[in-house]
């Protein structure tokens, strides 16, 4: 035992009297060094101004005459004699590249003091090493050897201050090596007490080091800044270093949290910035570096908590933050004049941030820190918005939280993780008797942080449409969250899970007459927000709840309601849902359960689906007309767009084309309508200027190929062509109408009524109009005289004949439009078809033809082309005048 202690005593003397012991000689070396040095210099001086040359004395220099004294300024004078600027002196340093550089040439300058700290500061951590690999000494001792040199070495910084002082003179830097080597050795000793050998129990270990850290405290504010590093970095790879793990490491993760406050407290007073920065990322890397390696969840999650406070409360001393200046992320608002953050609000901000992404982390990692992670993230948002309200530099810390929730939820169903796997197990029991309550903690939850947000957007001037965004979507996309993923249906049932949407919806509605007494006349933006959430919700309830025609036509009713809200309350905002609103229910109409839907349906409920939503739209319409341009667009275009389509559908029905192969054609066409109608529907939409004007240009142009293709189809497959087809009906409301000359009268509608569009494209869709006219003259002909199979190889003279009398009537159809409009293009036009009809006449007519048949023909066409000639000529000399 006395081989022990005189080997400890030997330890102590060299770790600790030698270096002091060489401090002074080199102090007292130094000192003799610079008095020679002066006396050199005053020699060196001496010399220098002296002729030895010259044995006369040199003659005085003569002396300049005083200029004379100013007078003093009189009162008056003084008074408005504008008072010097002077600059305020930083409060703190941050991180910049001149910093960084004398940071880089300080060390360099003094790399043994550093390498003298960090010697020091392993020296008791060896200790205490050694004792456990030689059995020397019992565990008590091992401990108490280890403070033992800590107090040893901080006793003997301070007794170096006290002689010589610590940021200049002879001995600069030693006393903060000294008390830093002895912080990490005393740091070192309580945590091996703790938790190597169990000797002292969770209470003393935490007071224990408390204590220590606020003696760190103590001594930072008299020390240097190189105490401040030793002591933090040393505290923070103590525990790595000392090793073992009888009794749990996860109240480690609270000792990370202790230094950092330490350094917050110290920097909070010196202003050095940087050790704010260098304890923050040291403590989350420690922290993160412990978790990875021992399952410490809770203790990780109650780490990132309390520092993400720390950061914000200690900087500024208070028991509440008070931070002003610009926000971390830039976002002006709220009053706020600048964007430039201060380096307190940097502090808080970037630890508020890294506490959200490391609780992130730490659930992705362990999936039994579900629930625990959510309250966490509840009583960050909780933080954010009443405990740091009178901060507003931080006012956007709030939004993290509710990020971290959603994205919590979500991965929890996604990954199938105990939580989520728990609740379907419940869901998909044959008959539930009391379903599990986990979704109703969760919505509870939202409802809640959707009314902190809406409190602090009604009492904080800074974000407040930021905060009413989160205040009218969280709970709702924690709502829809759960839907899409959770499958609350199953265990809820869909009544039971419709009335927690409708709770939900009825606080929206609460919060939208709450807004709509605060906010201006001017700007309702707050109250529209709320207004299109309560209606989304009630959207939500009518999916759950309804199907087919009810969901359908509640989709209208939504529509129309919001047409109604924004014209009563002036809500600009609610446009935006009435055009979705219609671009919902024409989804409904035309794709999911759409056309298949009605082509089969029971007609009584195809008409109530249809007719009801256009007279919706429509009274939705007539709301709005003296409104914005866009909202008047959609709605009219969506009015004649489903109107058309209903007709199309009425057409397929009344042929019996749905449940006849026969009539593919009449399909195929009717198919390429709708689609057309869709692309007009987008072409209209153009009329509006908007920023979709892009995406409608897109959507046009897709729509438009897609009817194309179905119409060339439908050509290839006409009765005439294909022998499987049968053409029925009437000449005009017949299947040969339906399918060619209902997209002729589209094509020309849209040529005519589309005067916002170029002029090529309109010339295009009359091209086209008269391309399916002229079809569908010539199979009505067809079809006259053969009949409804008309796919043969055979053309019967009257048939042929009946073509030339549709091409005469339509030459003289051209030349009375064309004398009605005054258009030489109508005219010409006319001409051509009379040069197609005489080409015709000569070429297949009279080659079928003979005797006085022949001659008649063609005397009857002789004066039916002088008549048209004469026409002609009297129209264009009409034009002349004109």
């Amino acid at each position: 035992m006395e081989g022990i202690f005189l080997i400890a005593g030997v330890f102590l003397l060299i770790s600790v009297g030698l270096p002091i012991y060489l401090a002074f000689i080199v102090a007292g070396l130094k000192q003799r060094l610079e008095v020679l040095e002066g006396e050199l210099a005053q020699r060196v001086y001496i010399d220098s101004n002296t002729d030895t040359t010259d044995t006369e004395a040199a003659p005085p220099p003569e002396q300049p005459e005083k200029p004379p004294r100013p007078a003093e300024p009189t009162a008056r004078q003084t008074a408005w004699q504008p008072a010097p600027k002077v600059k305020p002196k930083r409060k703190s340093f941050v991180f910049n590249s001149g910093k960084i550089k004398q940071a880089a040439t300080w060390a360099q300058d003094n790399w043994v003091f550093i390498l003298a700290g960090v010697s020091m500061a392993l020296a008791g951590v060896f200790l205490v090493q050694y004792g456990v690999e030689n059995g020397l000494l019992s565990p008590k001792m091992r401990v108490l050897a280890a403070i033992g040199l800590g107090a040893a070495l901080m006793a003997s910084g301070e007794f170096v201050r006290r002689k010589a002082g610590d940021e200049a003179g002879h001995f600069a830097l030693l006393p903060s090596v000294f008390a830093g080597a002895g912080l990490v050795a005393v740091f070192a000793g309580v945590l091996s007490a703790r938790m190597l050998y169990g000797l002292i129990g969770a209470e003393a270990a935490f007071a224990g080091l408390a204590v220590t850290g606020a003696l760190a405290v103590l001594l930072g504010w008299v020390y240097g800044p190189l105490l401040a590093v030793l002591g933090v970095s040393g505290a923070l790879a103590a525990p790595f270093l000392v090793g073992g793990n009888p009794g749990g490491a996860g109240p480690l993760h609270l000792y990370f949290a202790l230094i950092a406050a330490v350094a917050l407290l110290i920097d909070a007073y010196k202003r050095w910035a940087w050790l704010s920065a260098l304890a923050l990322i040291g403590a989350f890397l420690a922290s993160w570096l412990l978790f990875s390696q021992t399952d410490t969840g809770f203790h990780a999650v109650l780490f990132a908590f309390l520092v993400a406070l720390m950061a914000a409360a200690i900087p500024p001393l208070g028991l509440t933050p008070t931070h002003r200046g610009g926000r971390i992320s830039g976002w002006r608002g709220g009053g706020l004049k600048t964007a430039k953050s201060t380096f307190p609000t940097r502090v808080a901000g970037g630890a508020f941030l890294a506490a959200n992404v490391y609780i992130w982390l730490a659930y992705a990692d362990d999936a039994a820190l579900f629930w625990l992670v959510l309250m966490v993230a509840a009583l960050l948002l909780a933080a954010a918005i009443f405990w740091m309200k009178d901060a507003p530099a931080l006012a956007d810390l709030a939004f993290a939280p509710p990020v971290l929730a959603l994205a919590v939820i979500g991965y929890e169903a996604l990954q199938a993780r105990p939580v989520a796997l728990a609740w379907l197990a419940n869901a998909n029991r044959d008959l539930p008797s009391a379903p599990a309550p986990t979704l109703a903690y969760l919505l509870v939850g939202a409802m809640a942080a959707s009314m902190a947000f809406a409190w602090r957007s009604a009492t904080r001037p800074a974000l407040p449409v930021a905060n009413s965004v989160l205040a009218a979507g969280f709970a709702p996309w924690v709502a829809i969250l759960l839907e899409a993923l959770w499958q609350p249906s199953l265990g809820l049932g869909a009544g039971l899970w419709a009335i927690y949407l409708a709770a939900i919806a009825a606080l929206m509605v609460v919060l939208t007459t709450r807004f709509a007494k605060l906010d201006s006349p001017e700007n309702r933006t707050r109250t529209a927000l709320f207004a299109l959430s309560s209606m989304s919700m009630l959207a939500f309830v009518a999916v759950v709840l309804l199907g087919g025609v009810a969901l359908t036509l509640s989709f209208a009713v939504m529509v129309l309601a919001a047409a109604w809200l924004g014209q009563r309350y002036r809500l600009g905002l609610l446009d935006w849902y009435i055009q979705l609103g219609a671009v919902a229910l024409s989804f409904r109409l035309v794709a999911d359960p759409g056309l298949i839907w009605a082509l089969f349906a029971p007609l009584w409920q195809v008409l109530l689906a249809y007719l009801g939503s256009i007279a919706l739209l429509a009274a939705a319409w007539r709301l709005r007309r003296g409104g914005k341009v866009s909202v008047i667009v959609v709605l009219e275009s969506a009015v004649w767009t489903l109107g058309g389509i209903l007709t199309n559908l009425l057409l397929v029905r009344w042929l019996d084309a749905n449940h006849n192969d026969q009539m593919i054609f009449v399909m195929v066409a009717l198919g390429g309508a709708v689609w057309l109608m869709l692309a007009a529907n987008q072409f209209y939409r153009l009329k509006a200027k908007s920023r979709l004007h892009v995406l409608r240009v897109i959507l046009a142009a897709l729509y438009s190929g897609a009817a194309a293709l179905a119409f060339a189809a439908a050509v290839g497959l006409n009765p005439a062509i294909l022998s499987d087809a049968r053409a029925t009906g009437w000449p005009v409301f017949g299947s040969l109408g339906a399918a060619y000359l209902l997209p002729a009268l589209m094509l020309a509608a849209m040529g005519w009524k589309l005067i916002h569009l170029p002029r090529w494209l309109r010339g295009g869709f009359w091209l086209l109009a008269s391309g399916f006219g002229s079809l569908w003259v010539a199979l009505e002909i067809r079809h006259f005289w053969l009949g409804n199979f008309m796919a043969s190889s055979k053309v019967l003279k009257p048939e042929l004949y009946s073509y030339t009398v549709a091409m005469t009537l339509v030459a003289l159809g051209l030349l009375a439009l064309a004398y009605v409009r005054h258009s030489a293009g109508l005219r010409k036009l006319a001409l051509a078809v009379v040069v197609l009809v005489v080409a015709k006449v000569y070429l297949v007519d009279v080659a079928g033809l003979d005797g006085l048949l022949r001659a008649v023909s063609v005397f009857v066409l002789g004066l039916l082309a002088v008549v048209m000639a004469l026409v002609n000529r009297w129209l264009k000399a009409g034009e002349a005048v004109r």
